[in-house]
C-alpha cells in the first residue's frame, strides 16, 4: 500500500493520516488507456491534494488522442472557475477549489453540498475519523452525513450512540457500552465523556454499582438499605458489609445489627468496650446449651438443687455443688426429718445436718451414744440412763438400750437391780 495503481495517478501518493485518507485519485482516461502518470508541470495545483490534478493517459486507444479523454459537445459545468475548458488537457474543466470530475460536477472526496453559491463548490464534511469506519473522511454528498461506527452517532459520527460512552479511534465500534448496573441506576444511559451512570438513592461509583456508606444490598436485595448497626454493639466508626448488611460488632455482642449480647454474655449498654458483659456462670451449676444467661439481667439458668445469681451454691436442702451430677448441680440432703432440729438444713459443702441433741451422724438417723430409740416405735431417741454403780458405762444397746452391766450378777435395762437368787444390790455400792 505504498503507491497508486496504474488508472489512479491524477496526484502523486500521498500517505493518509487521522484526519485525510488522501486516496489515490483517479485519472480521466475514462475507459480509453489501462495506465496513467502524473506530470507535476501540467497541475495547477501542485501543492494541494484535492484540488487540480495531472495525470496524463498513456497510450490512447479506441481512436482517441489526448492528454486526458474529452467527450465531444460536452457543456461547461456551472460549478468552473472560468466558462471555458482546457482542450489541450483533454476537455478538463477548471474546477472550484473543492470540486473534482472533468466537467465539475462531483464534490471532492471529503466535501459535500455542491452549490453554485459557493466560492469552493463543496462544503468539508469534517468526519470524526475516530468515528467513522475505516477514518474514512468522506460523507453523503448531498446530507453531508458521515459513515459512522457501529456505536457512533451524529453528522459527522462524532458522538457516542444512547448507553455508550468514549469514542475512541482504536475501538472498531467506535464507543463502549456504558454497562450501568440494572439494579443502582436509573437507566442504562451514561455521560458519553466521562462515562458516569445516573445512579438510585444511596448508590454511587461510576457504574452506579456500590452502595454509599452505611448502606448495603445492592447485589443481594436490588436496592440499597440503611445498616442500621447499633452504636452500642457496633464497633465506633465502622460500617456494615455492603453485600449482607452484617454490622462489625464489639467481642460480647452478635447479630447483623449488632444488637444482640452473645451466648454467656449480657447488658448491652453503650459504655461497654465488648458491648455486653460476661454472664460468669458457674460451670458446675449451670445448664448448658442456648440461653443458659438470660441476656438483659445476666441471671443464669440453673440445674435443679442449685440457685444464685451465677449458679454458685446449692438451694436449701442441697448440698456438695459438682459438675459430675448431670442435671442435677448438687445432691439432696439425706437428713433424718425426726433427727433434726426443725427449720434447718444441711451443710450446702459436707451435707451435714443439724441433728438434735439426742441425734448424731450426716443425716441425724442414728441416736447419740448415751442414747438409744425405744422398740415402740418412737421418732425420738431416749436417753439410756444406766445406773452409774451398776453398769460399765453410760452407753447402751442403740436399739434396745440394754446397758453393759458391770457384774453378772447385776440385772435389768439399767443394771438398776440383782439378778434373781441375788440381794443386796446397794443403789450406792452396786
Amino acid at each position: 500500500c505504498d503507491h497508486c495503481e496504474p488508472l489512479f495517478n491524477d496526484k502523486p501518493f500521498r500517505a493518509g493520516d487521522q484526519l485525510q485518507a488522501y486516496s489515490c485519485r483517479p485519472c480521466q482516461c475514462h475507459g480509453h488507456a489501462s495506465s496513467c502518470h502524473y506530470e507535476h508541470a501540467l497541475d495547477p495545483y501542485p501543492g494541494e491534494h484535492f484540488r487540480g490534478g495531472g495525470g496524463i493517459c498513456d497510450s490512447c486507444q479506441h481512436n482517441t488522442t489526448g492528454l486526458q479523454w474529452k467527450p465531444p459537445n460536452s457543456p461547461p459545468s456551472l460549478h468552473t472557475t472560468e466558462e471555458f475548458v482546457y482542450p489541450e488537457i483533454g476537455g478538463q474543466c477548471k474546477c472550484k477549489r473543492h470540486v473534482s470530475g472533468q466537467q465539475c460536477n462531483q464534490c471532492q472526496h471529503g466535501f459535500y453540498n455542491l452549490q453554485p453559491s459557493n466560492p469552493d463548490g463543496c462544503r468539508a464534511c469534517n468526519c470524526n475519523t475516530a468515528g467513522t469506519v475505516q477514518a474514512d473522511i468522506t460523507c453523503q454528498q448531498d446530507s453531508g452525513q458521515c459513515r459512522c461506527k457501529a456505536n457512533v452517532i451524529g453528522l459527522i459520527c462524532d458522538h457516542c450512540n444512547f448507553g455508550f460512552k468514549f469514542l475512541d479511534s482504536s475501538n472498531p465500534e467506535g464507543c463502549t457500552a456504558c454497562n450501568c448496573n440494572i439494579h443502582g441506576s436509573l437507566h442504562q444511559f451514561c455521560d458519553p465523556f466521562i462515562g458516569q451512570c445516573q445512579c438510585k438513592d444511596h448508590v454511587h461509583g461510576l457504574l452506579c454499582d456500590t452502595c454509599m456508606p452505611n448502606f448495603y444490598g445492592l447485589t443481594s436485595m436490588g436496592s440499597c438499605w440503611p445498616c442500621s448497626c447499633d452504636p452500642a454493639g457496633s464497633l465506633v466508626g465502622s460500617t456494615c458489609n455492603p453485600t449482607t448488611g452484617q454490622c462489625m460488632c464489639k467481642s460480647g455482642v452478635e447479630g447483623q445489627r449488632c444488637n444482640v449480647c452473645r451466648e454467656g454474655f449480657y447488658g448491652l449498654a453503650w459504655g461497654n468496650p465488648q458491648g455486653c458483659l460476661p454472664c460468669l456462670c458457674d460451670p458446675r451449676g449451670t445448664v448448658t446449651g442456648p440461653d443458659s444467661c438470660d441476656t438483659t439481667t445476666g441471671r443464669c439458668r440453673c440445674k435443679a438443687g442449685v440457685e444464685g445469681l451465677h449458679c454458685s451454691h446449692c438451694a436449701p436442702n442441697f448440698f456438695n455443688l459438682s459438675a459430675g451430677y448431670g442435671s442435677a448441680g448438687c445432691k439432696l440432703c439425706p437428713c433424718d426429718p425426726t433427727g433434726i432440729i426443725s427449720g434447718t438444713t444441711c451443710d450446702m459443702v459436707t451435707g451435714q445436718c443439724v441433728c438434735l441433741p439426742s441425734r448424731d451422724g450426716r443425716d441425724c438417723a442414728v441416736c447419740r451414744p448415751g442414747f438409744f430409740r425405744p422398740a415402740s416405735g418412737a421418732n425420738g431417741c431416749e436417753p439410756c440412763e444406766c445406773h452409774p454403780v451398776g453398769a460399765l458405762s453410760q452407753t447402751c444397746d442403740p436399739e434396745t438400750g440394754q446397758c453393759d452391766c458391770s457384774h453378772p450378777s447385776v440385772a435389768g435395762r439399767r443394771c438398776d437391780h440383782c439378778q434373781e437368787l441375788h440381794f443386796g444390790f446397794n443403789h450406792s455400792l452396786g
